[in-house]
């Protein structure tokens, strides 16, 4: 995903950045901590894809539940959400700062509507 140049996507997608990588798999790890704590059992494995406009998006698909978490490029490294169940609830919205989320059990909360959040 580093190596991607400008334009990578032949419509004009930004390249990701070393720092914003850096970012997306850090909250990413450290969810899966915070998801072992609260669950004793490892995430669901996500695939992890550029955005075109050079930010990073980890989504879970599974046959009970989506889930896409973007992280923004920097400096701020905004992070936004969507996930479906598919049948009962969507949600959809911003988080903020990935640096204020990064022990959250945002991604807990999002899959298994489990509470503390």
């Amino acid at each position: 995903m580093l190596d991607l140049q400008e334009d990578w996507d032949d419509e004009g997608a930004s390249p990701i950045a070393e720092a914003t990588w850096t970012v997306a798999t850090d909250f990413l790890r450290r969810q899966a901590g915070v998801y072992w704590r609260y669950h004793e059992t490892v995430l669901p494995a996500p695939s992890i894809t550029p955005g075109s406009d050079g930010s990073v998006d980890i989504h879970w698909k599974t046959d009970r539940f989506e889930l896409l978490v973007n992280i923004g490029k920097g400096p701020r490294f905004l992070a936004g959400f969507y996930g479906d169940d598919y049948g009962h609830s969507k949600i959809k919205g911003d988080l903020g700062p990935v640096s204020e989320l990064a022990y959250l059990p945002l991604i807990s909360c999002l899959i298994n509507k489990t509470p503390g959040l």
